[in-house]
């Protein structure tokens, strides 16, 4: 193999791999700034009626025609 080519696929490579983790970045970034502000008073209300985690529980969910 060409070392030319070698070197372009690593730089073809390093390169995608950066762009990846900055849109990766950015996107967690987005997230979190979407995210609705909770106060303290309501995440505790929210503990309170739910526990610290979430159920792993399935929803079940029925649908009946008319």
């Amino acid at each position: 193999m060409n070392t030319s080519t070698k070197i372009n696929k690593e730089i073809k490579q390093l390169v995608t791999n950066t762009v990846r983790q900055t849109f990766l970045n950015e996107f967690i970034k987005f997230r979190f700034l979407i995210l609705p502000y909770v106060s303290s008073q309501e995440q505790h209300d929210i503990e309170k009626r739910y526990g610290k985690r979430p159920s792993r529980k399935a929803v079940k969910s029925f649908s009946f025609e008319i």
